[in-house]
C-alpha cells in the first residue's frame, strides 16, 4: 500500500491537476493520502456505499475490529476532502455514522463538505428500443413466459441471491409459466446451483453468467428484482427502469430514492422471503399493473436521473472549490 501511494503521490505530481476526485472506500483513503503527499489541495470523494461493507466478513457477518477499521478508513479520507459527494440521500446517514462512530461532531461536517449527485444512466446510450437478438428465445421460453431477472455479482450471502430463489420457488412449483434468470459470475456459483436442485426448481432457473450485453438481458425480462442485503445506490435498478421494468428491490442503502413503492414496483425488507415471494405473485398474475409501473418507472429516470443532472450536480461542486477567474485575468498575465 505504502508503494501504491507513493507512486500515485508520482503521478499527481507530473499531472499536477486542479481537483482530484475519488470514488469509493479504497481510492478514498489510498487516493487522500497521496493527493496530500503531492500538495494537491482540492480533493473530492464520492461515496457509493455503506462503510458497513467493509466491515463484513467472508460469511456475511459484521466484526467489530472491521466496523472500527471501515470507520477509521472513511474517516481519514473525509478529513482530507473539501467536499463529500453522496450518490443517494440514505448515504448522508453513512457518512454521518462514521463521525458519530468515532464520538466526532457532524454538523459543521454535514454543512461545510456533503453535497449530493445522484448517480444516473444514460437511456439514450443504453439503446432500450426492440432488437433482433432474442434472448428470450434462445433459452426457449414460451411468449407467454413471466421473467424475472437480476444483474448481480454472485456474492453470497450480500446479494442476497439464496433469499431470492427461496422466493422464487413457491412460484415456480405452482405456475409453469414463470422463469428466473439471474445474470452475473461470481465465486458463489457452485453455492447456488445447489440451492437450486435442493429447492428442485431447475427448469425455470437460468444462471446466465457474464453475459456481454445486457441490453439483452434486459429486454427479456418483465420484472427487475434486486434482493441485496446491502447496497449504496445500484446502477442496475436504474438501468432496468430505463428498460421500462417494474422493479422489486429490499429497502436498503438509496434503493427508496429510485424505485416508489406501489407506483414503479415494490420495496421489501431485507432477507424477507415472504414478502418478496407476495410482491413477485402480485406482479405475476396482473399484467396491466406490470406495464403501468414499467412506464412510470422509465418516465421517473427520465426525469430525475440523467447524465445532465448528476454532471450539474458534480459541475456546482467543483465551481465551489475553484473560483471563476476575473474578467481581467488573462490580461494580467501578458
Amino acid at each position: 500500500m505504502g508503494r501504491l501511494i507513493w507512486s500515485l503521490r508520482d503521478a499527481l505530481q507530473r499531472i499536477a491537476p486542479d481537483i482530484v476526485h475519488l470514488h469509493g472506500a479504497r481510492p478514498l483513503f489510498i487516493g487522500a493520502l497521496a493527493a496530500k503527499l503531492a500538495k494537491r489541495r482540492t480533493i473530492v470523494s464520492t461515496l457509493h456505499g455503506s462503510y458497513r461493507v467493509m466491515a463484513l466478513d467472508h460469511k456475511g457477518q459484521e466484526r467489530p475490529a472491521l466496523r472500527l477499521l471501515a470507520k477509521l478508513v472513511h474517516f481519514v479520507g473525509f478529513a482530507l476532502s473539501n467536499r463529500i459527494l453522496i450518490d443517494s440521500q440514505a448515504l448522508e446517514s453513512e457518512v454521518g455514522g462514521v463521525y458519530r462512530g468515532l464520538s466526532l461532531d457532524y454538523k459543521a461536517v454535514k454543512r461545510k463538505k456533503v453535497r449530493l449527485a445522484y448517480k444516473s444512466v444514460d437511456v439514450d446510450e443504453l439503446d432500450c428500443s426492440p432488437k433482433d437478438h432474442d434472448l428470450r428465445a434462445d433459452l426457449g421460453l414460451a411468449p407467454d413466459t413471466v421473467v424475472f431477472g437480476t444483474v448481480s455479482r454472485l456474492d453470497e450471502p450480500k446479494k442476497g441471491l439464496g433469499v431470492l430463489l427461496r422466493a422464487f420457488a413457491p412460484l415456480a412449483r405452482d405456475l409453469p409459466n414463470v422463469h428466473l434468470i439471474v445474470c452475473g459470475g461470481g465465486w458463489a456459483r457452485e453455492l447456488l446451483e445447489h440451492q437450486v436442485q435442493d429447492l428442485g426448481i431447475a427448469g425455470q432457473i437460468t444462471l446466465l453468467g457474464f453475459y456481454q450485453n445486457l441490453a439483452d438481458v434486459y429486454r427479456a425480462l418483465d420484472v427487475f428484482v434486486l434482493p441485496s442485503l446491502s447496497e449504496g445506490f445500484p446502477t442496475v435498478i436504474l438501468e432496468a427502469m430505463a428498460f421500462s421494468l417494474p422493479v422489486i428491490s429490499t429497502d436498503v442503502g438509496g434503493c427508496r430514492e429510485a424505485v416508489l413503492n406501489g407506483r414503479t414496483g415494490f420495496l421489501v425488507a431485507v432477507g424477507d422471503v415472504v414478502q418478496l415471494r407476495s410482491a413477485m405473485e402480485r406482479l405475476v398474475k396482473d399484467p396491466e399493473m406490470r406495464q403501468r409501473y414499467g412506464t412510470n418507472a422509465r418516465k421517473y429516470v427520465q426525469s430525475r436521473f440523467t447524465v445532465l443532472k448528476m454532471a450539474e450536480a458534480v459541475e456546482r461542486t467543483y465551481r465551489e472549490l475553484i473560483p471563476a477567474p476575473s474578467p481581467n485575468a488573462f490580461g494580467n498575465r501578458l
